[in-house]
């Protein structure tokens, strides 16, 4: 970091700010329903902790769920 201020110098100023509006999708996965709430739980509150940290707003919508997903052994072991 003190060589980036040394060779760089500090910049104050923002070229682009960026769009006022962007959007992303996430594909987020875990073996049991119940640990998909779990997770989900732990998702959300990491992009609403991400949008307050930078002064955004955040707007999820949850377009699809799978639920238990078990695997056929015999299938698995081709």
């Amino acid at each position: 970091m003190a060589y980036l201020k040394e060779t760089i110098g500090l910049q104050t100023k923002i070229s682009h700010p960026g769009p006022s509006y962007d959007a992303c999708r996430w594909l987020v996965g875990a073996p049991t329903t119940l640990e998909m709430e779990d997770t989900r739980r732990r998702v959300t509150a990491c992009f609403q902790a991400a949008a307050l940290a930078s002064g955004c707003k955040v707007q999820i919508t949850i377009t699809s769920t799978l639920n238990e997903i078990t695997q056929n052994k015999a299938l698995a072991r081709r």
